[in-house]
């Protein structure tokens, strides 16, 4: 099971990302949870930075790739209850943060390496574990971003994890769930594509513009509009 190198002391070789065990703890925004150091002299500025969040942040290799999530439902006896897999199609910020776009897609060997992970350490419940080429970077043991895909996909996880918490019981079925499904978070995709096209990426920035019209919406819920205005009061005036 392939997963970056990780660093105690000055890197052997560069690229490398500096990150603080929980960015989230402290309030950063996305683009403020991680750094790049291309040399040893970027690292050392980037490491007296990280001192005010996490005198010991993680520093691990940069592994190149495309992004990948396996979302799983494990049952109590850390059986596998629900599978789904996304791929992601743009970021925020586009050097590397949140997915502000993905696809839904099927890949047993994915599932099977996350699930063989999780199921090592007795997990129950909801996670994501997160692939880059063909590393695993991190597991999310909690609701993750990407969570709306299992609704966009129409995957039964939700509906399992509901039914096991009750005791009912509960079989996985492979591929149960829609693939090649678009879903985005319209205004921080919007701004993600917008990026590609400053960057000179013309070609992602004019295909996020496209999924405007095709993509769903993550967080649109007919009948209920306070999770989109919860989510535009965030996005426009607390980041």
């Amino acid at each position: 099971m392939a997963v970056p190198r990780e660093y105690d002391g000055t890197p052997e070789s560069y690229p490398v990302v500096v990150k603080p065990h929980c960015g989230e703890k402290f309030g950063l925004k996305a683009a403020d949870r991680y750094a790049v150091a291309n040399n040893e002299a970027e690292f050392d500025a980037i490491m007296e930075k990280m001192q005010r969040y996490d005198p010991s942040p993680i520093v691990q290799q940069k592994i190149t790739g495309a992004g990948a999530g396996v979302s799983l439902l494990l049952g109590r006896e850390s059986e596998l209850l629900g599978a789904l897999c996304h791929r992601r199609v743009r970021e925020y910020p586009i050097t590397g943060g949140p997915s502000t776009c993905c696809e839904s897609f099927y890949d047993e060997k994915m599932i099977d390496e996350a699930y063989e992970l999780l199921k090592s350490f007795h997990f129950t419940g909801l996670a994501m574990v997160e692939f880059k080429g063909d590393c695993i970077l991190e597991v999310n043991p909690r609701v993750w971003g990407s969570f709306p895909m299992t609704e966009a996909a129409q995957s039964p996880i939700v509906a399992h994890y509901a039914q096991a918490a009750q005791g009912g019981q509960v079989t996985y079925t492979a591929k149960d769930y829609r693939t090649g499904v678009k879903m985005r978070f319209f205004l921080n995709d919007t701004v993600a594509a917008l990026s590609y096209l400053k960057a000179g990426r013309v070609k992602e920035g004019l295909r996020g513009l496209g999924d405007f019209f095709t993509a769903k919406e993550a967080l649109s819920a007919k009948g209920d509009g306070k999770v989109m205005r919860a989510y535009l009061k965030k996005s426009l005036f607390e980041r």
